[in-house]
């Protein structure tokens, strides 16, 4: 396993890769500067999109888009992820670029649309 980037370091050239891509981006909230969860939050227009990474089965990370229906959707998605992690760095971006191209990292495209801990809940309590 590769040595991992502080967080802090990683937004910075987050940051700045958007911009010089002819986007916009600033960090929501700032969280741990070493080891924080970074969650990105895409804008485009009144659409967004909450990226936040898991680790595959092979161990790498990848990231996962959440298509929010407004800002108080998203709102509540980021409290409940801070609620859990206090030292979670949140960043917002608007730019026409790809995902994958400003994070750097791969953007899964699959059928996963809703937090994983909400599916398995709604599962579990389902018919109760």
């Amino acid at each position: 396993m590769s040595p991992r980037l502080k967080s802090e370091f990683w937004v910075t050239a987050l940051l700045r890769r958007a911009q010089s891509q002819g986007g916009f981006a600033t960090v929501l909230r700032k969280g741990d500067p070493d080891a924080g969860i970074v969650l990105i939050v895409f804008r485009s227009g009144q659409k967004f999109t909450l990226c936040a990474p898991e680790r595959n089965f092979e161990g790498h990370r990848v990231w996962y888009p959440y298509e929010m229906e407004d800002q108080s959707a998203l709102d509540t998605r980021i409290n409940r992820r801070v609620d859990d992690d206090p030292d979670l760095w949140v960043v917002e971006i608007e730019s026409d670029a790809a995902p994958e191209t400003l994070i750097g990292e791969p953007v899964e495209q699959g059928p996963q649309q809703e937090d994983p801990a909400e599916a398995a809940a709604q599962a579990l309590f389902r018919g109760r």
